[in-house]
């Protein structure tokens, strides 16, 4: 099993959509999908909170 995060559930419009097999592993891609799609240096708590609430499992 892992887990996947929708960029459009945070960014709506956006279609990036990263994977993982822990949450840290979904939060690290989606920092580096943030710094290089949308240019942002860091992810803030609020930010890091809506992407964990994103994230599902999927088979």
């Amino acid at each position: 099993m892992s887990l996947e995060f929708e960029c459009t559930n945070v960014v709506p419009g956006c279609e990036g959509k990263v994977s993982g097999e822990t949450v840290e592993e979904v939060l690290g891609r989606t920092a580096e999908h943030a710094k290089d799609v949308h240019g942002l240096a860091s992810l803030d708590e609020e930010t890091i909170d809506k992407v964990k609430a994103s994230i599902v499992s999927v088979s």
